[in-house]
């Protein structure tokens, strides 16, 4: 499972699209229930296919010249199809349901909404869950919002005791962190490699509460983590608990050459000792080297060196 190191309030946005397809669907999916649009556009499925083509055609007019002939057709009636769907069973508009089958998460509209997809969205509604954490959770983890609603809602109780904001977007990124025998299993495994640290209940809690995805790293990445700003860098294991984003990071593209600065400048004293780890680690790469490269040039021409790896620490 691909997870994103993502700071609070600085979730991806939705594309267009996306936002105009789950707009259409919470729209009804907030009333309890999912009726079909008009009857006329029941009827007028050949219509909607003429629409389909003609949308499709345009938005990939380019792609469709350098691909088989062959291949055109099969892609053709399977998202035609979806298309069908997606407007007789989940009552969206045509140009709606033509974005949303270029989709690979539109399964998710294809099962009998009223199941589990209505009362769940319905429950996160009621808690006052913003539309864009919905969607945001519909959007990028579905199978979250496509469990059976009785383990749905006890997941949902279970965040909210944690302490989670509703109103936040780790609201519904912890819904997801605890969603699935998958998922759990990997929360319970990362809370024992955590515990191993020397992070008591609270400090876990805290550290979910600040970053839910840190619940879903791997064992190794987080040992390796830990290992090197600890051990080597000697920041107390606590530290990283008050900021569980750091262990996102690349060892060797981001912590590691970013580490090796900041270990020169404290030996020179040109920077205070404890220097955060977000003060460092977080800014972009342009940023750093301005901040922490190019600001002591005249001082230590060779840090750019230390940074590309190609001098060590101790030779500055």
């Amino acid at each position: 499972m691909i997870v994103y190191p993502i700071r609070h309030g600085s979730y991806p946005e939705l594309s267009s699209f996306q936002t105009a397809v789950l707009s259409d669907f919470l729209s009804s999916a907030f009333r309890k229930a999912l009726p079909l649009r008009l009857q006329e556009i029941y009827n007028r499925r050949s219509e909607t296919r003429s629409l389909f083509v003609s949308v499709k055609n345009q938005s990939t007019e380019n792609v469709v010249k350098s691909k088989a002939s062959t291949k055109k057709q099969p892609r053709l009636e399977e998202d035609s199809s979806t298309v069908t769907y997606l407007i007789n069973s989940c009552g969206l508009s045509p140009e709606s349901a033509i974005l949303a089958s270029q989709k690979r998460t539109t399964w998710i509209f294809l099962e009998d909404p009223s199941k589990n997809l209505v009362p769940n969205i319905t429950r996160l509604s009621e808690l006052g869950v913003p539309q864009s954490c919905i969607i945001l959770l519909l959007t990028h983890f579905p199978e979250a919002v496509m469990q059976k609603h009785e383990q749905f809602s006890k997941i949902v109780d279970e965040v909210k005791e944690m302490g989670f904001d509703v109103k936040k977007t780790t609201f519904v990124l912890a819904v997801h962190a605890l969603s699935g025998k998958g998922n759990k299993s990997t929360w319970e495994r990362c809370y024992e490699v955590y515990k191993r640290w020397g992070w008591s209940h609270d400090m876990i809690l805290e550290a979910f509460r600040k970053h839910p995805h840190c619940m879903m790293l791997s064992e190794g990445k987080i040992m390796k983590g830990m290992d090197f700003l600890v051990n080597k860098m000697g920041y107390p294991s606590q530290v990283i608990a008050q900021f569980p984003m750091g262990l996102f990071f690349s060892l060797e593209r981001r912590i590691i050459p970013r580490c090796r600065v900041i270990q020169v400048l404290s030996s020179k004293r040109l920077i205070k000792d404890g220097l955060s780890l977000a003060s460092f680690l977080v800014p972009v790469e342009k940023c750093f080297l301005e901040r922490f490269v190019n600001k002591y040039y005249a001082e230590i021409p060779q840090l750019l060196s230390v940074y590309e790896g190609k001098l060590n620490p101790e030779d500055v």
